[in-house]
């Protein structure tokens, strides 16, 4: 039980990171496009 609440924090943990990644490169890219 403990280790699927692990997996599941960890799936959120990359989720939020992969969006943040997401949007500093659109930002990066629509900032480079000006």
């Amino acid at each position: 039980m403990i280790l699927r609440n692990q997996v599941y924090l960890l799936i959120d943990l990359v989720a939020w990171a992969t969006n943040v990644w997401l949007g500093l490169y659109d930002s990066h890219v629509a900032f480079k496009s000006f």
